[in-house]
C-alpha cells in the first residue's frame, strides 16, 4: 500500500450529498476531507489523461488499463482505503466516538467512555446488557467530526483533539448561473457556498493500493482545483501493531475502530459507539446520472467486542476493511484496548 500527500495552493469546494435542486437562493453543503471516491474518480481520470486512454476506458478496449483501473462498471486492481489529514507530517485520524470531548480554555480534551454493564431488574428499553457511561458530568461536545493524532489515539491519550478550523480557513463565495445561449444571468439562480482553504502545513493523505505509479496532479471538487502529490513514508504502522498487540496481550475486551466512515457487518459485538449517519452518493459514468444515495455509520464508529483470540482478531481488524457499501475506500477499520469493564447497575 502507499501514502500519498496531497496539496493545493487555491480555494476549493467539496460538496456534500444533500439535495441541490435549482432555487432563487441556496446554500450549499461543503465536506471536508472529501469522499473516497472523490479521489478514486480524480486518480483514475489522471491515470487516462497520462495515457491518452479515455476512449480505450469507455470501450474497455485495453486490457491493461482495464486491470489496473477498471472500466466504467467495473473496478480494477487499483484502491482507495483511507483519506486522512496531515499536519506537520503528523497523520490526523477521526476520534473515537466513544470518547467524551469536553471543550476547555485550552481547547478540546477527551475521556473515553467506561463499559458498564446493567443489571436484570434495570429495564433497558433495547435490552442490551451494558451501557457506555462519560465519567465527567459536564457539558460535552459531539466527538463526530473531531481529529487527533494517530499516534495519541495508539496511546490511549486523548488530550490533543482538534476540529476542522486546524486544517482548513473558510472562504464565503456567492456565485450566479449564466445562461449558456444568451451569456447573461440566469433569474433566480443564485448560489452560496463555503469555500476551504489549506491552514500552512496541512496536508490531505490517502492510502492507496494497485498501481505502481501514482499521478503526481489531480484535479478535485466542484471547479476543479489542481492538487499536487507525492508519495510519503509512514513506517510507524507495524510498530505500532505491535504496541496493540502487546497492550491486548492479558485483556478481554477490545475495540473496533472505524478510520473511514461506513463500518459494516463484523462479528458478535457487546455495544456500538456511533453517530449521526452520512450521505455518500456519487456518479453513474454508465447512466450518466447520479447514484443512489446511501446513509452509512460515520467515521470514528466503534464496537467493543470481547477478545478470543487475540492475534487472530488483530490481523481480522488491522487496516482491513469492512464496509456497508459497495462503494471503494469505506469501512476501514484497527482495533484498539479498552479499560476494564466496571460492574454496576446503569443507574449507579
Amino acid at each position: 500500500m502507499t501514502w500519498l500527500t496531497w496539496e493545493t495552493y487555491d480555494s476549493f469546494f467539496f460538496r456534500g450529498n444533500n439535495n441541490f435542486d435549482a432555487s432563487s437562493q441556496f446554500e450549499a453543503e461543503a465536506v471536508f476531507p472529501p469522499r473516497p471516491g472523490t479521489f478514486y474518480g480524480a486518480i483514475r481520470t489522471a491515470v487516462m489523461e497520462q495515457e491518452d486512454a479515455l476512449e480505450a476506458f469507455l470501450q474497455e478496449t485495453d486490457e491493461s488499463l482495464k486491470q489496473r483501473i477498471g472500466s466504467p462498471t467495473t473496478h480494477g486492481s487499483f484502491r482507495i482505503r483511507a483519506v486522512l489529514l496531515e499536519h506537520e507530517e503528523t497523520l490526523y485520524v477521526p476520534v473515537p466516538l466513544d470518547v467524551q470531548v469536553i471543550r476547555t480554555d485550552a481547547g478540546y480534551r477527551g475521556y473515553p467512555l467506561t463499559l458498564h454493564t446493567v443489571e436484570p431488574e434495570s429495564g433497558q428499553s433495547d435490552g442490551s446488557a451494558y451501557r457506555l457511561l462519560a465519567s465527567h458530568a459536564v457539558k460535552s461536545q459531539s466527538a463526530q467530526g473531531k481529529w487527533m493524532p494517530f499516534e495519541q489515539l495508539i496511546k490511549g491519550d486523548y488530550s490533543q483533539i482538534v476540529d476542522l478550523t486546524f486544517f482548513v480557513s473558510k472562504e464565503e463565495k456567492t456565485g450566479i448561473a449564466i445562461d449558456e445561449e444568451s451569456h447573461t444571468v440566469r433569474e433566480g439562480f443564485l448560489y452560496q457556498a463555503v469555500r476551504s482553504r489549506l491552514r500552512p502545513t496541512v496536508r490531505i493523505v490517502t492510502l492507496c493500493d494497485g498501481l505502481e505509479t501514482y499521478p503526481t496532479t489531480v484535479r478535485l471538487g466542484n471547479v476543479g482545483t489542481v492538487w499536487y502529490g507525492k508519495e510519503r513514508q509512514i513506517s510507524a504502522f507495524s510498530k505500532q501493531k505491535e504496541q496493540i498487540r502487546q497492550h491486548l496481550n492479558g485483556q478481554k475486551q477490545a475495540r473496533i475502530y472505524a478510520l473511514m466512515p461506513g463500518l459494516g457487518t463484523t462479528d458478535e459485538y457487546l455495544i456500538e459507539a456511533s453517530g449521526r449517519g452520512e450521505l455518500i452518493g456519487g456518479w453513474d459514468m454508465v447512466k450518466r446520472r447520479p447514484k443512489p444515495r446511501a446513509q452509512i455509520r460515520p467515521a470514528g464508529t466503534t464496537r467493543w467486542i470481547t477478545l478470543q483470540d487475540t492475534e487472530a482478531q488483530l490481523e481480522q481488524f488491522w487496516f482491513t476493511h469492512h464496509s456497508e457499501t459497495d462503494e471503494v475506500g469505506y469501512g476501514l477499520t484497527c482495533l484498539l484496548p479498552i479499560t476494564p469493564i466496571e460492574k454496576g447497575s446503569f443507574e449507579q
